[in-house]
């Protein structure tokens, strides 16, 4: 179970730079969520701390079982649970959600779990979560 930071949000995404557990990108609407998936990955196992990943497909490579490229990825996108609304213990809870066949401009529009305004937009930025 994943959980959203709300408060000293700052200060909690100085930690995770800092962790090299967060990355700044940019991409066309039209990019397919695999591929920044992928991107991300590689960013993480390239960078000061080269974080490493078993894909999905790679546990299946001795198996007879053909797993999507989209979906042996080691990293999924996190949605909102009940629209990002706060449980009773004022947290937020965020649940594994593949939409690796979706386009970032899907996610967008999808506010609901991936693009509340409030929840999912720092700055000028909007922020997609994504987990083992």
């Amino acid at each position: 179970m994943y959980y959203l930071f709300r408060f000293l949000q700052q200060s909690f995404n100085d930690a995770l730079e800092h962790c090299g557990l967060i990355q700044r990108l940019e991409y066309h609407p039209d990019t397919l969520v695999t591929a920044i998936l992928r991107d991300v990955q590689a960013g993480l196992e390239t960078g000061p701390h080269e974080y490493q990943f078993t894909n999905r497909g790679s546990r299946a490579a001795n198996s007879e079982a053909r797993i999507a490229p989209g979906e042996a990825l080691a990293l999924t996108t996190l949605a909102l649970v009940n629209r990002g609304r706060p449980r009773a213990d004022g947290h937020i809870r965020l649940v594994p959600r593949p939409c690796q066949r979706m386009t970032l401009r899907e996610v967008l529009a999808n506010t609901a779990q991936f693009a509340h305004p409030l929840l999912c937009v720092e700055g000028a930025y909007f922020v997609l979560h994504v987990g083992k």
